[in-house]
């Protein structure tokens, strides 16, 4: 059957994805969805309700890291219906795991996904769930491994603004990255 993934709840629009389970298990109730947050979650987060009983959800909670790459694997989609994002690792992992991810154009998956090669970005996310089923999952693993320290750390350098220091003879010299040592 077909599985769709979901991995943290901080920032997650619920409500949209209580909707889209309904929906998708109206057209095709074979639809399986994984989720996969504290349990606490469901106790105060209350849009859940109304998906806890379905035969098609799953709720999962400390999971070991051996049981959630094989999440990972078995899944066909990472659906991260995120309003707001920083750095996720949800998205890293499915596509070092070889899964394309679908997720809204928002800060966080603009910054980590190659829009139509590794995850597809649309504010329609149904639009964003179709187009990362067509990707290749090879184009998804290639591109997480861009995500090295190094390469992380060269990202970071080029967004730093170039700052003033005071040398020992009192002068001011300005500080950029291109003058930091990279090896």
């Amino acid at each position: 059957s077909f599985r769709c993934l979901l991995v943290g709840h901080w920032l997650r629009d619920m409500p949209f994805l209580v909707d889209v389970i309904h929906k998708l298990k109206s057209i095709d109730p074979s639809i399986h969805f994984d989720l996969i947050f504290s349990d606490k979650l469901r106790s105060w987060n209350y849009p859940l309700y109304g998906i806890a009983r379905l035969s098609n959800v799953q709720f999962h909670s400390h999971i070991s890291d051996e049981k959630l790459k094989n999440f990972y694997h078995k899944s066909n989609v990472l659906f991260l219906p995120l309003i707001d994002c920083t750095a996720n690792n949800a998205i890293l992992e499915a596509m070092a795991c070889g899964f394309p991810v679908s997720a809204y154009p928002v800060m966080g998956p603009i910054d980590v996904v190659e829009h139509g090669h590794s995850g597809f970005l649309d504010d329609d996310l149904e639009k964003a769930v179709n187009g990362a089923l067509k990707l290749k999952r090879e184009d998804a693993i290639a591109y997480a491994r861009t995500f090295t320290w190094k390469n992380t750390a060269l990202k970071l350098l080029e967004n730093f603004v170039p700052v003033k220091s005071e040398n020992q003879d009192g002068t001011m010299q300005a500080t950029t990255p291109n003058s930091v040592q990279h090896s």
